[in-house]
């Protein structure tokens, strides 16, 4: 009876002479004489990735792996093969931006350049975006942002006093980390004193943070209706102020 390992030698004999014919077609190409010193082995190594594996490569050339990836991914303004393969996507990106009037997605160029055959994922295409301020345009742009984020009137105005107790609070939250941990901590003052009215810790900033605070301030100080609570709000770096209706 064939054991599993006696299958698997076909394959692993075809896999070692790919190999090998892999590495006699890279030193046939290769323009550099055997005696090369470690980084020139490496930098002419570079012209072969994405033709060949990079086992071959590397065993081709006698270079560590691990230094020869190295180069690859942190070289930093080396002409490798990563860099001009970004100047290469970046190109098509841009033309097909253009000719999408400039209103296309990130999502759908990258669904674009798949069906051309260029295998590239969402995520470097939003970054290469972001990298050379490709922004898309919409002719609604403003009205869905004013939909989804309704602006509220600023109260305070920048004027930072009160004139009594429980006129204006204020609120912030502060991440800091103890032992390993992250947390989150709301805070509302008074205006009038400068003194924490209540505050809340919690291991996630979320909704839930601020309206456990405001609960806290509102049963201990018992607001009047007209209260002005300012929320900072850091998404659209911008401090507003929203009155509250204390049910």
């Amino acid at each position: 009876m064939k054991t599993e390992k006696q299958f698997d030698l076909p394959q692993r004999l075809k896999a070692a002479y790919e190999k090998e014919k892999a590495m006699r077609e890279i030193l046939q190409q290769s323009t550099i004489p055997v005696t090369a010193n470690t980084h020139t082995r490496i930098v002419e190594a570079a012209k072969f990735v994405g033709k060949y594996s990079n086992h071959a490569i590397c065993d081709a050339f006698r270079i560590n792996r691990s230094s020869f990836l190295n180069h690859i991914y942190r070289a930093k303004g080396a002409d490798n093969y990563y860099s001009r393969r970004d100047e290469a996507l970046t190109s098509e990106i841009i033309n097909i931006f253009n000719e999408h009037r400039q209103i296309i997605s990130a999502a759908k160029i990258a669904a674009i350049m798949k069906m051309s055959g260029i295998h590239v994922t969402d995520k470097k295409v939003r970054k290469l975006m972001r990298k050379n301020r490709l922004i898309s345009i919409r002719s609604n742009s403003k009205a869905v942002y004013e939909m989804l984020y309704p602006g509220y009137p600023n109260h305070v105005k920048r004027n930072f006093t009160a004139d009594y107790p429980n006129q204006v609070w204020a609120s912030d939250v502060t991440e800091f980390k103890y032992k390993r941990h992250t947390y989150y901590i709301c805070v509302i003052i008074d205006f009038y004193s400068r003194k924490a009215v209540s505050h809340y810790i919690s291991m996630r900033n979320s909704t839930h943070l601020v309206m456990m605070t405001l609960r806290y301030a509102c049963k201990t100080r018992k607001p009047p209706e007209d209260i002005i609570l300012t929320v900072r709000i850091e998404k659209r770096a911008e401090t507003q102020a929203k009155k509250i209706k204390i049910l």
